[in-house]
């Protein structure tokens, strides 16, 4: 895919993608305003990601950052957040697990099971600012980097951004 999808959500926009070959996937949003993509690991040696930036938002909040993906036995999901100051957070998934392999010490995430066989990966993670970044890529056996053997992916739904059910009043 030469170009990424527009996205319709407010406050999320598609910033990049490296190693991936994305194609849009049959079926409706999953997240409204954002379309379903195929993503399979390019055969390259290095990361395979989709990035995407959330603007917009309250500072010093703590957000719920969920990708939702169906990805078949074997496959893991890194989510990969930061606010570009002083607040970071990584996990590895195994959504068709629904289990959590690694993450950043202290971090709270998770694995729900979805509609549909989709599964939300999530991580919490506080704001220092109005944004964060988002990467979520296909790593193998915990390693964010490896070769791709143009096969290995998933099917990617979205991104969505919202207030940690933890700080909701």
């Amino acid at each position: 895919m030469a170009e990424l999808p527009e996205v319709m959500t407010d406050g999320v926009t598609l910033i990049g993608i490296t190693g991936l070959y994305a194609e849009r996937a049959d079926g409706g949003p999953v997240v409204m305003g954002q379309s379903v993509l195929r993503l399979v690991a390019v055969p390259t040696e290095g990361r395979h990601y989709l990035a995407a930036q959330s603007s917009g938002l309250d500072e010093n909040r703590v957000y719920r950052i969920t990708a939702w993906v169906k990805a078949v036995p074997g496959v893991q999901v890194e989510l990969e957040v930061a606010d570009g100051k002083a607040n970071y957070g990584k996990a590895i998934f195994d959504p068709a697990g629904r289990r959590v392999t690694s993450s950043s010490a202290g971090l709270n995430e998770g694995v729900e099971r979805g509609p549909h066989g989709w599964q939300k990966i999530w991580i919490d993670l506080a704001t220092a600012n109005d944004q964060l970044v988002v990467v979520s890529g296909i790593v193998s056996r915990d390693r964010s980097t490896f070769k791709g053997d143009g096969h290995l992916g998933l099917t990617f739904g979205g991104i969505e951004v919202a207030p940690s059910p933890s700080q909701r009043g």
